[in-house]
């Protein structure tokens, strides 16, 4: 095996334990790596084999937002003194 190829088999292993790691730990997980999934405007989503363009950094920012606002909001929430 090439020092590349064991480079990738590497970072597949760790893409292939996030999932379970982050529900293990009660947090919402979302692969990025797939976000053409949610690209319902036909925009060019990176502007070269990993770089994203305006278009494709608002699309990961609408993702984050789903996942992370409720939990912020609920957290916060409960922090609160009144």
């Amino acid at each position: 095996m090439t020092k590349n190829e064991d480079y990738l088999a590497h970072m597949q292993a760790k893409r292939t334990m996030l999932p379970e790691f982050f529900r293990e730990c009660a947090i919402p997980f979302c692969y990025l790596g797939a976000i053409g999934a949610y690209n319902t405007s036909g925009a060019n989503l990176y502007s070269d084999y990993c770089h994203l363009t305006p278009a494709g950094s608002e699309l990961v920012a609408d993702r984050m937002h789903t996942v992370l606002y409720p939990r912020i909001k609920a957290t916060l929430t409960a922090h609160t003194i009144n």
